[in-house]
């Protein structure tokens, strides 16, 4: 491939990308933002919960720009024979996937983490705690997933549309995504991720496995049978690579129950803005 290349597969993307031909999600509006900054909130808290929410929304729309970009890629990618394809990807590709593939874990724990500021702050406002405090305050180090969203539901009491959220919140990275994805996230912080599209990684394994022996039957036969001892084993098998249009489909999702989560967290906001007292 030349420059030329490159410059004629961009321009088809471009192409693409306002053809209609592929769909498009509507960004989310940042209307709410209008209204929880109105709210009488308690000094400071009112600045906070809108600066959080729009931080929110901007996190979520800007996944929405790069899956309407890695729909368009594929498009493009189909037009072109298989080695071309691959170096338009290497180019082009690869990087939105990525950061696609990161969302729906970081978006469920950032959500939560502004869901625990603006409940927090909306219950010291109204006046439904005196007691400025959050587990967090005594830890040296962060709080785990279950414990952040345990706290959440712990102060989110008070509130009728606090259910449907955490609910709506709960849907997002679950195990059946992990599944669907061969974990792609955390293999990538902690070990080697699945590649996009072609090629096997970790072709040696090694685990911890029971230990087996082969013991004599009375009618002349041998069984294999596991001992309590443990034992190191290697074996040959590797991850097979993420197949694109797939794994897409799977992330465009995980973006859908993510705007589910984040309207459902505005509806919470105005229970609270609701409850709050009058200026």
């Amino acid at each position: 491939m030349d420059h030329s290349d490159f410059e004629n597969a961009y321009r088809a993307f471009r192409q693409v990308l306002v053809s209609g031909d592929i769909p498009d999600l509507m960004p989310f509006s940042y209307e709410p933002c209008e209204r929880v900054e109105k709210g009488n909130w308690r000094l400071f808290a009112g600045f906070g919960v809108t600066s959080d929410l729009r931080l929110a929304i901007n996190h979520l729309n800007a996944w929405r720009v790069r899956l309407h970009e890695w729909a368009a890629w594929l498009k493009v990618l189909k037009s072109h024979e298989e080695q071309i394809a691959l170096e338009l990807q290497f180019h082009f590709l690869d990087h939105l996937m990525f950061f696609c593939m990161f969302q729906p874990s970081g978006f469920r724990d950032m959500l939560a983490h502004v869901a625990t500021q603006s409940v927090h702050q909306g219950n010291l406002s109204t006046g439904k705690t005196e007691r400025d405090v959050l587990v967090q305050d005594s830890r040296k180090g962060p709080l785990k997933r279950k414990e952040v969203e345990a706290q959440l539901e712990s102060l989110c009491e008070h509130w009728t549309q606090a259910q449907a959220f955490i609910e709506s919140l709960s849907t997002l990275d679950t195990d059946d995504y992990r599944r669907l994805t061969l974990n792609y996230r955390n293999r990538a912080s902690h070990a080697i991720p699945p590649r996009f599209g072609w090629g096997e990684v970790g072709f040696l394994t090694r685990s911890i496995e029971p230990w087996t022996e082969f013991v004599a039957q009375s009618d002349g036969t041998v069984e294999i049978v596991e001992t309590s001892l443990k034992s190191v084993v290697y074996s040959l098998g590797g991850t097979p690579p993420l197949e694109l249009e797939y794994t897409y489909r799977a992330n465009l999702h995980e973006h859908d129950l993510a705007s589910r989560a984040l309207e459902a967290y505005c509806a919470l906001l105005d229970e609270i803005l609701l409850a709050l007292p009058v200026a």
